[in-house]
Formats: structure tokens, sequence, C-alpha cells
């Protein structure tokens, strides 16, 4: 691979992992207001939906 494709491949990861790593704090927020496993059980999709974003975070940091 060329030094150029290289570096745009790195950049391209380098901004999916940061916007990964934004939406996950937007997904998930603050965890004060889980009390009890009622609470989290309300909001699992947002739970998966933040966990994944911190899968895809992890994956496209170097």
């Amino acid at each position: 691979m060329q030094k150029r494709t290289t570096a745009r491949v790195v950049g391209m990861l380098f901004v999916i992992a940061t916007a990964a790593g934004v939406l996950s704090v937007a997904l998930l927020g603050p965890s004060d207001h889980i009390s009890a496993p009622h609470d989290l059980a309300k909001i699992h999709h947002q739970v998966a939906a933040g966990a994944l974003m911190v899968l895809v975070m992890a994956a496209g940091s170097p």
C-alpha cells in the first residue's frame, strides 16, 4: 500500500473511532440515574447501542 493510502485509512479510522466515542457518551449518558435493575431494563436498547459504539471505538483506535 502506498503511504498516502495508508495515511487516509488511518485518518478515517481515527475519525470513526472519535465519532463512535462521542456517540457512546450521548447514548449512555450519566449512569447516576440508574438505581435499580428495572431502570436498566427500560433502556436496554440504549445500553446495547452504547456498548456497540465503544466496541467500534476500540476497533478503530490504533
